[in-house]
């Protein structure tokens, strides 16, 4: 399908996670689908860990690809993902030409990985700490869904582009 959009004359646009295809293989590479624009694919590989200043050997920002610059930010990977669509888009908008963006964020998919500024929200509230994690996972994405169709608005575009929020994830068990 982002082939034929390419083909079209959209301007197509890949930010975050790939579960296309198994790693190594030609439909794992979102340049081979027809996207003219990848940032952070991981090669169908899961994210590791969301925040900048994690220093593990599995930290999101040395190991995805194009995302070095956010390390030791405090900027949490859903933010930094969603830093790196909008200004992803400014090039088609500018042009005025028609565009798809693919943004796959790794929230919230494992490891659980709470984005700070909406964890002490729901730990205060009396969640445990893993629950209060994950939803705070979950609103980092609705947050972001926010901000995308807010940079939209703001670019005189959203009147005119057609959004499709869905997540490749079912609910996770706390219990």
């Amino acid at each position: 399908m982002v082939k034929l959009l390419r083909d079209a004359g959209y301007y197509t646009i890949h930010v975050g996670k790939t579960d296309w295809a198994p790693a190594g293989m030609p439909g794992a590479n979102p340049y081979n689908m027809g996207f003219m624009v990848s940032i952070a694919d991981t090669d169908n590989q899961e994210a590791g860990r969301y925040q900048s200043e994690d220093n593990g050997s599995n930290n999101s920002y040395t190991s995805v690809q194009n995302m070095a610059q956010y390390y030791g930010t405090d900027i949490h990977l859903t933010e930094a993902l969603t830093m790196e669509a909008i200004k992803s888009l400014e090039t088609p908008i500018a042009r005025k030409e028609p565009f798809f963006l693919y943004l796959g964020h790794y929230a919230d998919s494992t490891p659980i990985g709470s984005c700070e500024k909406y964890y002490k929200k729901y730990l205060n509230s009396g969640f445990d700490p893993q629950f209060s994690a994950y939803a705070a996972m979950v609103e980092s994405v609705d947050a972001s869904l926010g901000e995308i169709l807010s940079y939209l608005d703001s670019k005189g575009v959203a009147d005119n582009t057609i959004v499709i929020f869905y997540s490749d994830n079912g609910g996770k068990n706390h219990t």
